[in-house]
């Protein structure tokens, strides 16, 4: 927190453990407990905060399609006064939309949990998954834009590694983007 705020950013938005919901992090699910998982979340948040100078806002991101292990969500949830945003990454699964929207952690899944704590959603992380596919990425602006989604943010994640959403690779799909978001 004092490397972020004396490097400049002092209004960082943080994401405390990443895809907490998923087993192939360190400190996702399979290793805690969720009492565990939210003192050591709501802990970082404190002694973060406690920093002088700081304006930083935090992000509670899931990955989508991914149940917790060890319990649920809402046992998961470090606490409104731990969380600016609750979020979730989503890439594109080649499913139907529907499925998007509705799985654990999906677009609708998140948004509702958001709204159910009076929070922004976030989708930190978002992109292709090594298909051309411009339908996603025309129905990802959709769901961005609409005001009744309360999308605070969101990041389009070009990775060109395991996930391959490098979207330079995919020429329907870069032009989709481009012609949706400018």
């Amino acid at each position: 927190a004092q490397n972020l705020v004396s490097g400049g950013q002092p209004y960082a938005i943080l994401r405390i453990g990443w895809e907490w919901s998923t087993t192939f992090f360190s400190w996702g699910v399979q290793n805690t407990t969720p009492a565990q998982y939210v003192t050591a979340f709501d802990d970082i948040v404190t002694t973060m905060r406690s920093v002088p100078g700081q304006h930083f806002l935090f992000d509670w991101c899931a990955a989508v399609d991914e149940t917790p292990t060890n319990g649920s969500y809402a046992a998961s949830y470090p606490g409104d006064q731990y969380v600016d945003y609750i979020g979730t990454d989503q890439y594109d699964s080649s499913t139907p939309w529907a499925d998007t929207l509705n799985t654990v952690g999906g677009l609708l899944y998140t948004l509702d949990f958001a709204k159910a704590h009076g929070k922004f959603m976030s989708i930190p992380e978002w992109g292709l998954n090594g298909v051309d596919d411009p339908s996603f990425i025309t129905l990802m602006h959709g769901f961005i834009v609409n005001p009744g989604n309360d999308v605070g943010y969101s990041s389009y994640f070009a990775d060109d590694g395991t996930i391959n959403s490098d979207i330079t690779q995919f020429p329907s799909s870069q032009a989709a983007f481009s012609r949706e978001f400018g």
